[in-house]
């Protein structure tokens, strides 16, 4: 008796980390190498496309085979909880929320957390492992800093200004390399000990 045929397609959302991802092989390997070669990637195509997909299923589980370092996944657009402190930049709150580990005992100290910058947190994130490491991090839907408040310009300007802040004080650069038209963004830090990769011939 034959065994029954495993249906590689999960339906109606994104494939996750530990999931097969079939028939993008060759994307992997060209957003892998443009990775290698370029400090910040922007990944863009249209809703649906299966850009959460190729970077939580394909382009992470790819990078943690070579020994880079992978951030948990950043979104900049969650609303922010109630308890947050007045006038907080809800997109690095956001970002930090994302990335931090220490809220899953459910001790989170929002206040605390909330006047943390996104250099900081990242440096102490990094405290114990190893240095020589690089580093990626990884934001998705990365539209959400245009689309979820448009007038705030100024929290936008700040957000970003921390982004770069980040890159030269930490082993990673905050993800710009965004896999977005809904976007997602992946951005890795440092170059890291490899020499630039040539990207795939497109051809």
């Amino acid at each position: 008796m034959s065994e029954a045929r495993v249906n590689p397609y999960v339906g109606p959302r994104s494939i996750r980390g530990g999931e097969r991802l079939y028939g993008r092989d060759r994307e992997v390997g060209q957003l892998f190498n443009l990775l290698l070669a370029e400090r910040i990637v922007l990944l863009y195509s249209p809703s649906g496309a299966g850009k959460s997909s190729l970077l939580s299923a394909g382009l992470i589980p790819r990078l943690r085979e070579e020994g880079f370092r992978i951030r948990p996944t950043v979104r900049v657009g969650m609303e922010p909880p109630r308890e947050a402190p007045a006038g907080v930049n809800r997109y690095v709150l956001s970002a930090l929320l994302s990335l931090g580990e220490e809220a899953k005992d459910g001790a989170l100290d929002l206040a605390g957390l909330a006047g943390q910058t996104l250099a900081g947190h990242l440096g102490r994130a990094g405290e114990g492992e190893d240095a020589d490491a690089p580093e990626v991090i990884v934001v998705d839907q990365f539209e959400e800093i245009l689309t979820t408040d448009p007038a705030a310009i100024s929290a936008e300007e700040a957000f970003f200004a921390q982004l770069g802040a980040a890159r030269p004080s930490c082993s990673a650069s905050p993800d710009t390399r965004s896999s977005g038209g809904s976007s997602s963004c992946a951005s890795s830090g440092r170059a890291g000990p490899r020499p630039p990769a040539r990207p795939e011939n497109r051809g």
